[in-house]
């Protein structure tokens, strides 16, 4: 979901097939993706018709699965959402297809979309450097950065990667990870500024406690 507090509109983002039914896995080649949207102007109450943006979004043909957090909007009224993203839209288990966290924008109060920035994927797919962007959540800096918070799919040490960008979403830098931002077990984690503060949900513990407060290790078991 994205509000748009200028025009007083929520918009609210969904996909047809981006996973395979029953996984988490990027749906097969057959399967038609379509990226939608539908808006109120009345808090949810009524709402438009669906309209389908993939035309608009001709240059990330893959699969985008919009949040699941929210979009959020920059103080000159341009709107960003940003979603998991797989530039293959087809599902392969070996290697399986890898995640960058992908945004798109509006300058004209969400009627028309572009793509726009994406925290990419870094490191030797499946070992200890393997970092995946993939669900994320932006933020709007008090000096007018955004910043993308994201969930990491990869085989790394279990921190949530951060990645910056100081043109308006059009592009980010390097998804790194966040020390002291453990991301165990691997969600969507929310986030949001409020003043001069930055305030995160959904984190995990540090990997030194994983053992010991696993609660899959430590629960009795059941006969």
């Amino acid at each position: 979901a994205l509000w748009d507090n200028r025009t007083k509109t929520v918009h609210f983002f969904f996909a047809t097939c981006s996973h395979v039914p029953g996984r988490a896995a990027p749906a097969p080649a057959h399967c038609a993706h379509s990226k939608l949207l539908i808006s109120s102007t009345d808090a949810g109450r009524t709402w438009g018709a669906v309209r389908n943006i993939t035309s608009q979004l001709k240059t990330m043909p893959g699969i985008w699965a919009p949040g699941p957090a929210t979009g959020v909007q920059l103080s000159d009224g341009r709107l960003l959402a940003c979603g998991s993203y797989r530039p293959h839209p087809k599902y392969s288990a070996s290697p399986p297809v890898r995640s960058t966290s992908q945004c798109i924008s509006s300058d004209d109060s969400g009627l028309s979309w572009r793509v726009a920035g994406f925290a990419n994927y870094s490191g030797e797919q499946g070992t200890g450097t393997d970092h995946q962007p993939n669900e994320c959540q932006p933020a709007v800096l008090t000096n007018g950065s955004v910043l993308l918070n994201s969930r990491d799919v990869g085989r790394a040490d279990g921190h949530r990667l951060l990645a910056l960008s100081t043109d308006r979403g059009d592009s980010f830098g390097e998804a790194r990870p966040a020390e002291g931002l453990y991301d165990y077990p691997s969600t969507e984690g929310s986030m949001i500024q409020h003043e001069q503060c930055l305030i995160v949900s959904n984190l995990g513990e540090e990997k030194a406690d994983r053992a010991l407060n696993d609660p899959c290790k430590t629960a009795p078991a059941v006969s």
